[in-house]
């Protein structure tokens, strides 16, 4: 089932969106769910800290973030899911806060991004009702975002990222200064928590972590995206355990070489949804 579809068929309800917040690839998603929103004539406002959402729809963005390493989501949503008439979380990896899906009523609809967690919530959240969808962002139309919002460009902010992108470039040394000058190669691996790597590799840009947004709104995800969008364009071949980072990649044509992450989300999103759609995406385990 298509959430944002879903969410179309409801033109009578007051839908509340509640983005997940945190990195530039959850600002990827932002926009991916606000581009989808757009298109099928959603109406929705965004969430406020405060407001009345009693019998109201409440949309939370997709993500990842109902895992152990995190507890945002997990407070948020045991808030509100009672006020509510209806609480939509759009796909997500969950793989954690039993006590959380056992307390979700048949007013919740869950949508997971693939199956391990789906099988999992199905156990967990009995009340609930349990979807299978892909990640928002793979429903992004890079063309047209890249159009609308990314053709405009901030010269000074534009010379400030090339002088950083080409110090981290020369830490990395020779091979570093060449794939930068020759775009052969970018090394995109996570440093945050959910990294497997043993070692920072040098001359590796997190785009995830550089990228983050000040403030998660859209004006900011939207600046954020489009500098990955630019900086990805200049690569032949992309390295990376980021999730989005290798969706966006994949979505932009290139060579993508997708790393597992600290634990089944890459994999399992990467067999669900990219395996048989995007042939120039290679999974190393």
């Amino acid at each position: 089932m298509n959430p944002v579809e879903y969410l179309a068929d409801m033109s009578d309800d007051e839908v509340v969106y509640l983005p997940n917040p945190g990195n530039a690839g959850d600002s990827l998603i932002f926009c991916a769910t606000l581009q989808q929103f757009n298109k099928l004539g959603v109406r929705y406002e965004m969430y406020q800290k405060n407001m009345s959402l009693k019998g109201r729809v409440l949309v939370y963005g997709g993500g990842g973030n109902l895992v152990s390493y995190y507890d945002y989501a997990r407070n948020i949503l045991g808030m509100h899911h009672r006020e509510v008439s209806r609480l939509v979380i759009l796909p997500h990896t969950i793989d954690s806060h039993v006590d959380l899906l056992n307390s979700f009523g048949d007013n919740v609809d869950i949508f997971c991004r693939e199956l391990i967690t789906y099988e999992y919530v199905k156990k967990q959240a009995i009340q609930a009702n349990v979807f299978i969808s892909h990640d928002m962002a793979l429903g992004f139309d890079t063309m047209e975002f890249f159009k609308s919002y990314c053709t405009h460009v901030d010269y000074a902010k534009a010379m400030k990222q090339n002088l950083k992108f080409a110090l981290v470039a020369l830490s990395g040394g020779f091979r570093g200064v060449s794939r930068f000058i020759t775009g052969s190669r970018l090394d995109a691996y996570r440093v945050d928590i959910e990294s497997r790597q043993e070692k920072v590799l040098k001359g590796n840009l997190d785009l995830s972590n550089i990228f983050h947004p000040m403030v998660f709104d859209e004006k900011y995800s939207v600046e954020s995206v489009c500098s990955m969008m630019k900086v990805i364009n200049k690569y032949k071949a992309i390295y990376t355990d980021r999730l989005h980072v290798m969706i966006l990649s994949a979505l932009m044509d290139k060579d993508v070489y997708f790393f597992s992450g600290a634990y089944y989300k890459n994999e399992a999103v990467y067999q669900y949804s990219i395996a048989s759609r995007f042939p120039n995406v290679h999974f190393v385990k």
